[in-house]
């Protein structure tokens, strides 16, 4: 298992064949997920739910 941060991936061919957990809700990780989506054997997403403003 490798841990790799928005600012270091380069390519969705780098994680062929592998399953993926993007984790997160932001441009980011929708960007990375709509490019990874054809190429790894498995992309899956996770991210807090958003709990609003609190008074």
């Amino acid at each position: 298992m490798q841990e790799v941060h928005s600012a270091h991936y380069v390519s969705p061919e780098d994680y062929a064949g592998q399953t993926v957990l993007v984790v997160g809700g932001g441009n980011s990780a929708a960007q990375i997920m709509a490019e990874m989506a054809p190429i790894p054997r498995a992309v899956r997403t996770h991210c807090r739910a958003h709990e609003g403003r609190r008074k």
